[in-house]
């Protein structure tokens, strides 16, 4: 039974580690030499030991340098992209603050924001530097005066900062500080805040290093350390309490002055220490991952002693303890693989380990393609859901991959919710199925649960290795497929795309597009056009929809340039409560003017949709401009709707509780249009345009779209039909008995100015 054990354990050891990372071939050849040298001349035997245990120390003290470098890049990532979502997560908030809101419901969003994230305490300070806080526990602190803090006024200009250690006044522990400028009306209303205490970071790199005797801790620029995963570093000077070679310490402070990476040594208490310096993004801070050397040797001493009381009783001893030391170098080694090349999370590759183990493959056989996988909205779900349940995705993604790799293939887990896959095949209608397969099968997968799963879909690229060479170019086949699987990023559904070199050019648009949206926004080029509505009674103006279009210096651009990119980024979210606040707005105007309101109705994306406080974001607006929730019409589309009924259900309802009316857009597009008539509640139907498209079916469309306006008047529905373009249309229509139309025969979108010069 012991047997069987071991035999498992080092099967499962060999699979965990995988096949690509084999001994040092030097080190091979070293024992070889101990052992003839031990066979030939017994009387060499001590100093021939002497120099292999040397030998092998310093190549594991080039490796414990190599995972300490790599390690502590790993530990810089990860506390960067910390603050940065620190950061983003400030920023986010402040997008729905601005100069119209008042302080009051600035303390609500916070309030509620607050219990949503780790921050110890969040607030706000207006243009004149006067504000309040809220702690964790939702008390608020009023009459706080900002104007000490640099941060602050750091982010009043303009800047996204992270404070220096601060000793906290309301408690006490050392804080840190974020702050982000809050924008209103194209300038700058305020700042936004939140503080951690430095244990925030203490935790994030918190893991216990060579046994727990190395360390790691992070200093500010005069060298004080605050933050460390060893508690007597904290509130110790780095540079001060740790003795260097001449000229060193001077060094090192010149190289963080500049902001270099080094690798130094120091002694402290008689012990010598080697270490990784490496820079953060923020306030001139360094992470410091240090180890004793005589921990980096201890083994190999311990060795050495062995072999010298043994080499007194017998030489064959020597080829034991050799057999011994190649053990200990192998399993160390295997240990620094684990950490160079293989994911935390997830137990697979990661990109190191990835580009070993495909160049190696590539090398017998070009005859492969690299597939990237992304998860839509990846983010959204460790909002909504929670981290835990994010990191439970990726581990079951990796699962899959895992269970549908074949033996000649190999994957890896990138990063966030990238994974890439290494396919034996160049055939595209092979590759699409194994890709698909994939994508289906983690679809599969619930995140929430109940009425509130969320539908998992993947994006994703595929490159196809084109030119045989002796050394495959990784990183272009990388660049390639993620170009690739940017063209299908964020549509609906699993979406799978191969790169070619119409993809270059489009990724070129799309990143002209990112890089002048933020610009655009600030600058409201962002422009709110209004299609009439017409009652087909009395063909007078009834309503209108309200669509958004980019005007710059540069001209015009169409919606549907710019709406898919928005749709994969994430940015549609902001366009679509702005859209929604200008219609507020245009409607306030008319009603302090005096003239008639007309109902205007305005497309909502997924994403906004599936915000948790969705209904709480459109009604503060709604509320704020202290316009009728009845003249606002918020549109979804059928296919939305069919997609995940149940949360279009719960949110339409309490849309149409708060006054706000429904509009489903696009029906009959799709399968599911009755079913969906039969569950939802709404105010309006949108027919599809296609009904009055002339087709061979054309008398078939009109006799379906006759039925479903028959059914739609009994269900007490309003119905409106896009698209009509003719003087036939408008007759079709009245026949039928539609209510409203829509379309280019009475009028294209304009801006509000004609619009209000037509309606009033």
């Amino acid at each position: 039974m012991r047997k069987e054990k071991r035999a498992e354990e080092r099967e499962m050891q060999r699979l965990s580690q995988g096949e690509y990372f084999r001994e040092m071939p030097e080190t091979k050849i070293n024992i070889r030499k101990a052992i003839l040298t031990v066979i030939t001349a017994a009387v060499l035997l001590s100093a021939t030991f002497l120099y292999i245990i040397q030998l092998l120390s310093q190549t594991n003290r080039r490796e414990t340098e190599v995972y300490m470098d790599e390690l502590s890049e790993q530990y810089v990532s990860i506390v960067d992209r910390q603050m940065e979502g620190e950061l983003h997560i400030l920023s986010g908030i402040g997008a729905f603050i601005d100069s119209h809101i008042s302080e009051e419901d600035i303390y609500e969003v916070l309030k509620t924001e607050n219990q949503k994230n780790d921050f110890l305490r969040i607030g706000y300070a207006d243009r004149n530097y006067q504000g309040f806080y809220i702690n964790e526990n939702g008390q608020l602190i009023e009459n706080v005066d900002f104007s000490a803090y640099d941060f602050v006024r750091s982010a009043m200009e303009g800047k996204q900062t992270v404070s220096q250690v601060y000793e906290d006044v309301y408690g006490p522990k050392n804080i840190i500080c974020f702050a982000v400028p809050v924008y209103g009306g194209g300038e700058i209303s305020g700042v936004l805040t939140a503080s951690n205490t430095v244990d925030f970071f203490s935790e994030l790199i918190n893991r216990p290093i060579f046994q727990g005797k190395g360390g790691t801790i992070m200093i500010s620029p005069d060298g004080m350390v605050f933050a460390g995963n060893q508690e007597e570093e904290k509130q110790n000077n780095f540079l001060e309490n740790n003795q260097f070679p001449d000229g060193e310490k001077e060094k090192i402070q010149a190289g963080m002055a500049q902001g270099e990476d080094m690798d130094i040594s120091f002694q402290r208490n008689g012990k010598s220490y080697i270490a990784a310096m490496r820079s953060l993004a923020y306030n001139g801070w360094y992470l410091v991952c240090m180890v004793p050397v005589e921990k980096v040797n201890d083994e190999f001493r311990a060795a050495f002693f062995l072999f010298l009381a043994a080499a007194l009783v017998l030489v064959i001893l020597f080829s034991v303890l050799i057999c011994y030391i190649h053990h200990i170098t192998h399993k160390s080694r295997k240990m620094l693989n684990r950490v160079a090349y293989y994911d935390s999370l997830t137990g697979s590759y990661n990109r190191n380990g990835f580009d070993v183990a495909a160049k190696e493959l590539l090398l017998k056989n070009q005859d492969y393609a690299l597939a990237l996988f992304d998860v839509h909205n990846f983010k959204f779900i460790n909002y909504s859901f929670g981290k835990e349940a994010g990191n439970a995705l990726l581990k079951y993604i990796s699962k899959v991959m895992g269970e549908m790799l074949r033996a000649d293939e190999v994957f890896y887990h990138r990063h966030a919710d990238c994974f890439g896959m290494l396919i034996h095949t160049r055939d595209k209608e092979i590759l699409e199925a194994r890709a698909k397969g994939i994508m289906k099968k983690i679809s599969e997968y619930q995140v929430g649960g109940g009425d509130e799963n969320y539908p998992i879909y993947c994006y994703c690229g595929i490159t196809v290795l084109q030119m045989f060479s002796e050394t495959p170019d990784l990183d272009r086949m990388v660049d390639r497929a993620n170009m690739a699987k940017s063209t299908v990023k964020g549509f609906q559904g699993n979406q799978l795309a191969f790169y070619d070199e119409k993809i270059y050019w489009e990724a070129e648009r799309r990143n002209r597009i990112e890089q002048k949206m933020e610009a655009a926004f600030a600058n409201r080029e962002f422009q709110v056009y209004i299609q009439p509505k017409y009652d087909l009674k009395s063909e007078k103006v009834c309503a209108g929809e309200a669509l958004v279009r980019w005007i710059s210096k540069e001209g015009v651009m169409s919606p549907a340039e710019f709406i898919p990119v928005f749709e994969q980024n994430g940015f549609i979210v902001r366009l679509d409560m702005y859209m929604l606040e200008e219609v507020c707005r245009l409607q306030k105007k008319w009603q302090e003017s005096g003239h008639k309101i007309y109902p205007i109705s305005l497309n909502q994306s997924r994403l906004a949709f599936y915000q948790k406080n969705y209904v709480e974001l459109v009604m503060n607006i709604i509320n704020r401009f202290g316009v009728r929730p009845e003249n606002i019409i918020l549109e979804i589309t059928e296919s939305m709707a069919a997609d995940d009924s149940k949360v279009v259900e719960s949110v339409t309802n309490r849309l149409r509780e708060a006054g706000v009316g429904v509009s489903m857009d696009d029906f009959g597009s799709g399968y599911s249009s009755l079913n969906l008539l039969r569950d939802l509640s709404i105010d309006e139907l949108k027919l599809d345009r296609g009904f009055l498209m002339q087709t061979e079916h054309e008398k078939r469309n009109l006799d379906i779209m006759s039925s479903i306006l028959q059914m739609a008047a009994k269900l007490n529905i309003r119905t409106v039909c896009e698209g009509v373009e003719t003087p036939e249309h408008v007759n079709i229509l009245k026949e039928m008995g539609c209510d409203v139309a829509q379309g280019f025969y009475y009028s294209a979108p304009i801006p509000a100015v004609e619009f209000e010069a037509i309606a009033f």
